[in-house]
């Protein structure tokens, strides 16, 4: 919960900066859903909502969850995520191979940001999967608190990274828009 509060509170952050920056309104409004959606995943807002596991595809064939259902997950939540994915990802893209090209410093942080992503993804994958595979069913509660401490490093990661950004934008002598 403590992950999942400190992404609500950085969508709220992104939010105000994208109603004050009116030039990057578009990438600060996305950043405030992937924020909500990355809180929202931290309680698992999935599961209230349809009472079953969006992660798991095998749920998308299953007979038991009707299909309006399943096709309205799809329709309004699979397909408008990937949609703010695919924007923010285009308008951000030329941004980002510039400045890998001349090397600017906060490549590295959104580098070390998809590799806690990354990481926090295989945590979250290791102890249904992979545990009993090798035999380490008893050491699942040890993964499941390195997945959540990583989800929490992330999630404050995310906040120290984009803090200079939000002072910028959001300095009450209107210096933001």
């Amino acid at each position: 919960r403590m992950s999942a509060g400190v992404w609500f509170m950085a969508s709220v952050w992104c939010l105000a900066a994208g109603w004050r920056h009116s030039h990057y309104r578009v990438e600060w409004l996305g950043l405030t859903t992937v924020c909500l959606l990355f809180g929202l995943r931290e309680l698992d807002g999935h599961l209230w909502a349809t009472g079953w596991n969006l992660d798991k595809l095998a749920n998308y064939w299953n007979p038991r969850f009707p299909l309006w259902e399943r096709l309205l997950v799809i329709g309004l939540m699979i397909i408008p995520t990937l949609a703010v994915g695919a924007v923010l990802c285009f308008r951000m893209w030329t941004r980002l191979g510039e400045a890998w090209n001349r090397r600017a410093p906060w490549i590295g942080q959104v580098t070390v940001g998809g590799l806690l992503l990354g990481f926090c993804l295989l945590l979250d994958k290791v102890d249904a999967y992979y545990l009993p595979l090798f035999g380490w069913e008893g050491e699942q509660l040890f993964f499941m608190g390195m997945e959540e401490f990583g989800e929490y490093v992330l999630a404050v990661y995310t906040v120290s990274v984009l803090w200079p950004y939000w002072q910028e934008t959001l300095r009450p002598n209107g210096t933001g828009s």
